[in-house]
């Protein structure tokens, strides 16, 4: 196979509260586990409609309350709860990963991390990884959002510059400075 290559990034939106809401992993001692889900619902509507003042804010609180699972001095400590999520949002990522792996004849797998997957394929099969994402959304009940990337050059996950089809650059981490 020698088509023409693409890179495309699929981060998972809101993966850590989505597996607290649907998977049962908020903390044992919160108040209201159900009060918990409506803020994360008016968060992704928030996103989905551009208000991302009001996004920002409730990211910051559904974010907040998961780290608290894991604060031995916070009220919410629940270690049990607090792993489960992580080894669980890992362990998706990871079988996300080994089914385009098996579908997909031309894939390569640039990084994974705790919430995404970037890989090259050859345009000819992005319709596979698309079919597979659409059954692991569902099976899963979450959102991939995804990036279309043109170039990235990379130490590791957390350093890199990330040129986007569109042009726009993304950097992250100390080894790398842009602007």
């Amino acid at each position: 196979a020698s088509g023409k290559r693409v890179i495309r990034n699929f981060d998972v939106a809101s993966l850590y509260p989505s597996l607290m809401v649907y998977n049962g992993f908020t903390s044992r001692n919160i108040p209201s586990a159900d009060r918990f889900a409506e803020v994360y619902h008016t968060r992704l509507k928030a996103k989905q409609t551009g208000d991302k003042f009001t996004a920002n804010t409730l990211k910051l609180i559904l974010n907040t309350t998961y780290g608290a699972s894991l604060a031995t001095t916070n009220p919410l400590y629940d270690p049990l709860m607090g792993r489960s999520v992580c080894i669980t949002g890992q362990l998706y990522i990871l079988e996300l990963a080994m089914r385009y792996l098996k579908a997909c004849e031309t894939v390569r797998i640039i990084q994974l991390n705790t919430d995404g997957i970037m890989i090259s394929i050859e345009e000819s099969e992005m319709e596979t990884i698309y079919r597979i994402n659409e059954e692991w959304q569902e099976s899963k009940h979450l959102i991939l959002e995804e990036d279309k990337i043109k170039k990235i050059v990379q130490k590791d996950v957390n350093n890199y510059v990330m040129v986007f089809e569109n042009g726009k650059v993304k950097t992250k981490g100390s080894y790398v400075t842009y602007g």
